[in-house]
C-alpha cells in the first residue's frame, strides 16, 4: 500500500510540475505580449520578439500541461491500486467505484468541449485583432487561461478514471489470491488460496 501512495505522490509531483512550468512559460510570454502592445507597432523588435517566444515557447507549454494530465492518470492509478489493496486486506471485499468512474468521464468529456470551443472562440478574435498588438495582448492570455483550466478538467478526470479502473483491476486480481492464517497441534502458518 505505501509503496503505491509514494508512487502516487511521485508521479503527481511530476504532473504539478508541468503545470509550473507551463504558468511560468506562460508569464514569460504575457511579459513579451506586453512590451509589445506599449510599442504600438507589429514590426517593433518587441513584437519581433514576442512572435519568436510564441512560437517557439508553446510547444512546450502544451507538453507541460500534458505532462499534468497524465501525471495526474498515472497517480490516480497508483492511488487506486493503494486503496484496493487496503479495501481486500482490511475488509475482504470491494466497494463501488462508479461514481469515480462516470465523474471522470463527464469531466473528461466536459474539459475536452472547452477546449475545443475556446481554441476555436479566442482563435477567432485573435483574428479578427488583424495584428494590433494591443488587442492580441488582450486576447492570446484569454486563450491560455481557458487551456489551462481545460487541463486541469481533464487532469482531474484523468486520475478518476485512472483511480476507478485501477481499483476494480487490483482488487479482483487480489480477491481471487487469498491469504488465511492456519493452525493445527504440530504447526501454524499461513494457507494461500487461488480462485479461478
Amino acid at each position: 500500500m505505501r509503496k503505491f501512495r509514494r508512487g502516487g505522490i511521485g508521479i503527481l509531483a511530476v504532473g504539478g510540475a508541468g503545470l509550473a512550468l507551463t504558468a511560468g512559460l506562460q508569464a514569460g510570454r504575457g511579459a513579451a505580449l506586453k512590451r509589445c502592445a506599449r510599442t504600438g507597432d507589429p514590426l517593433s523588435d518587441a513584437c519581433v520578439t514576442s512572435d519568436v517566444l510564441e512560437r517557439e515557447l508553446s510547444t512546450y507549454g502544451a507538453l507541460g500541461l500534458a505532462a499534468l494530465v497524465t501525471g495526474s492518470a498515472g497517480a490516480g492509478v497508483m492511488f487506486g491500486n493503494a486503496a484496493a489493496t487496503r479495501d481486500v486486506e482490511r475488509h475482504g471485499s470491494l466497494r463501488s467505484r462508479s461514481a469515480a468512474r462516470f465523474a471522470g468521464i463527464i469531466a473528461i468529456g466536459v474539459a475536452s468541449s472547452v477546449l475545443l470551443g475556446t481554441n476555436i472562440h479566442f482563435g477567432r478574435a485573435e483574428a479578427r485583432c488583424e495584428g494590433d498588438p494591443n488587442c492580441i495582448a488582450r486576447q492570446r492570455p484569454l486563450r491560455w487561461i481557458a487551456n489551462d483550466g481545460a487541463a486541469l478538467g481533464l487532469a482531474a478526470g484523468a486520475g478518476l478514471l485512472g483511480y476507478s479502473i485501477a481499483y476494480d483491476k487490483q482488487g479482483k486480481a487480489l480477491m481471487k489470491l487469498r491469504a488465511a492464517p492456519t493452525m493445527t497441534p504440530q504447526q501454524a502458518g499461513l494457507s494461500v488460496t487461488v480462485a479461478f
